[in-house]
C-alpha cells in the first residue's frame, strides 16, 4: 500500500522543493550555483528513498512476525506430539503404533553401528600411529598452496637450507617401519591409475616454487650428492594432494624415510 507520504518521496519534484528552501532560490540557478543544486539534490533522494524502504518494510513486519509465530506453534505441537508418542514405544506401551516402533528400533540399530565403527576405526588408526610412531604430521604445503609429499629442505642446518625450514629434511631409518611394505604397495597402485581418472601425473615439478626449478631434468637426493633423481610428480585433483615421483620409490623403500602422519592416512584410505 503507498500512501501521500511514499507517493511524495517517490516523486522527484518533492526533493526539488525541499532543495529549493533549503539553498534559496528556484531551478533557474546561476551555472556555479547548479552543481550544488544536483548534489543536494541527489543527496536528499537518497535519504528519502531509504526513508520509503524502511516504511514498507514496517507494513509487512507484522504480517511476516505472525505467519512465522504460527508456523512455529503449529511445529513445536507436531514435533512434541511425536516425542510422545516416540516415548510411549520406547517404555514398551501397547499402544505404541508399530510403524513408528519400526522406525526406532531402526534409528538405534544405525547409531550403534555407526557408533561401534568410529570407536574401532578410531582405535585402529590410533594404535598404528602409536606402533609406526610419525616423526612428522602434516603434509608439506608449497608456495603456490599445493599439499605436496616429499619436498625435502636442502640441508637439516636451517642457516643453510634455502627454503629457510619450509620443508623437513627427511629422516632416514635403519630399518623398516610398522606397515612400510603395505603402504608402498598401496602407493604404487594409486601411482598406476594415473591418467584413468582423479589420478595425474606431471613430467616435472608443477609446484616448484622456482621457475627454474620446474624445468630441471634432475634433482639430488638429500642423503647421496652424486644420486640423481627423476623429475615428477603424481596429483590426486579430488584431493589436492601431490607427492614426488621419487618418494616411494626412493626415500621410502631404499631409506625407510616414514610418511607425514597426513599422507599416510591419504594412500592408506584411498
Amino acid at each position: 500500500m503507498v500512501d501521500g507520504w511514499s507517493y511524495s518521496v517517490a516523486n522527484p519534484l518533492f526533493a526539488d522543493l525541499i532543495i529549493g528552501r533549503m539553498i534559496g532560490g528556484s531551478r533557474n540557478l546561476l551555472v556555479n550555483e547548479e552543481g550544488e543544486y544536483m548534489k543536494k539534490k541527489k543527496i536528499i533522494i537518497v535519504v528519502l528513498s531509504i526513508s520509503l524502504a524502511f516504511q514498507s518494510m514496517s507494513y509487512q513486519q507484522p504480517l511476516q512476525s505472525e505467519n512465522y509465530s504460527a508456523r512455529l506453534r503449529r511445529l513445536k505441537k507436531t514435533l512434541g506430539h511425536e516425542v510422545r508418542e516416540y516415548i510411549k514405544c520406547i517404555k514398551g506401551d501397547k499402544s505404541c503404533d508399530a510403524k513408528r516402533k519400526k522406525v526406532l528400533y531402526a534409528g538405534i540399530a544405525l547409531v550403534v553401528i555407526i557408533v561401534a565403527t568410529g570407536w574401532i576405526l578410531a582405535t585402529k588408526q590410533s594404535g598404528m600411529e602409536k606402533i609406526i610412531n610419525f616423526d612428522r604430521m602434516k603434509i608439506p604445503f608449497t608456495p603456490s598452496g599445493l599439499r605436496v609429499e616429499g619436498y625435502w629442505a636442502t640441508s637439516p642446518d636451517f642457516f643453510k637450507d634455502i627454503h629457510k625450514a619450509r620443508y623437513p629434511f627427511p629422516q632416514k631409518n635403519d630399518s623398516s617401519w610398522p606397515g612400510q611394505q603395505e603402504f608402498l604397495d598401496k602407493l604404487s597402485r594409486i601411482e598406476s591409475e594415473q591418467g584413468k581418472g582423479r589420478i595425474e601425473k606431471k613430467a616435472w615439478r608443477a609446484t616448484a616454487s622456482k621457475e627454474e626449478d620446474r624445468w630441471r631434468s634432475k634433482f639430488h637426493s638429500r642423503f647421496d650428492e652424486a644420486k640423481e633423481l627423476s623429475l615428477g610428480e603424481f596429483f590426486d585433483k579430488n584431493k589436492k594432494v601431490g607427492w614426488t615421483a621419487d618418494f616411494g620409490g626412493y626415500y621410502v623403500k631404499e631409506y625407510n624415510v616414514k610418511p607425514s602422519r597426513d599422507f599416510y592416512h591419504y594412500v592408506m584410505e584411498y
